[in-house]
């Protein structure tokens, strides 16, 4: 009677487990942890200049929305990054202005100034601060308009995250007619800057 050979089974079955192992260490060691995370720590500003001064209008009122990858406490990715403000929520130091601005970007039939990035190129800087490249959509008063927004990412120390930048724009592009205010004594210029700066917890 010939002798049973275990050996030919068991060689494909362990190496069949030893594979599987290395290959669910291999997937498991470049999973990323990705987080959704939400933020009402939105503030976003509007500069612009006139013929007699410069103004500003500011709003914290606003709601944001970005997915994270992190590991060992560095930044990975940064993905649909996406921010929006109410835009009766930036107020200037004078009332007059703030109604004509209202009035100019249409705020009754279109009241959200927001910017929409579903992908978003990252570049380590130096230490916990990252220069982002976004590529997305900005919405001022019902116009649309593809945009690249650049700024930078911070991790912070308290464990949040904070993403600032600014852009500009002129607001005839987005048809707003620059406002004035003092029948017409007081204009204000074209081009103005958006800043925007979100903390994620």
């Amino acid at each position: 009677m010939k002798p049973i050979n275990h050996t030919s089974k068991t060689k494909p079955t362990k190496f069949r487990h030893f594979f599987l192992v290395v290959l669910a260490l291999f997937v498991y060691g470049k999973a990323l942890p990705q987080a959704k995370l939400n933020s009402n720590d939105v503030k976003v500003s509007i500069f612009g200049t006139s013929n007699i001064h410069d103004w500003e209008m500011r709003g914290d009122k606003g709601n944001s929305t970005a997915t994270f990858s992190i590991q060992n406490n560095v930044l990975q990715s940064l993905a649909n990054l996406n921010f929006s403000i109410n835009a009766e929520h930036l107020k200037s130091e004078h009332d007059a202005m703030d109604n004509n601005c209202y009035k100019a970007l249409k705020t009754k039939q279109h009241p959200t100034i927001s910017f929409t990035a579903p992908t978003t190129t990252l570049k380590k800087i130096s230490g916990d601060t990252y220069q982002i490249v976004a590529k997305g959509k900005l919405l001022i008063s019902g116009v649309s308009k593809d945009i690249t927004l650049t700024g930078t990412c911070s991790l912070n120390p308290n464990g949040t995250v904070t993403c600032k930048g600014s852009y500009k724009l002129k607001m005839t592009e987005y048809n707003v007619e620059p406002p004035s205010i003092m029948m017409g004594a007081i204009v204000t210029g074209d081009e103005v800057t958006l800043t925007y700066t979100l903390t994620f917890n």
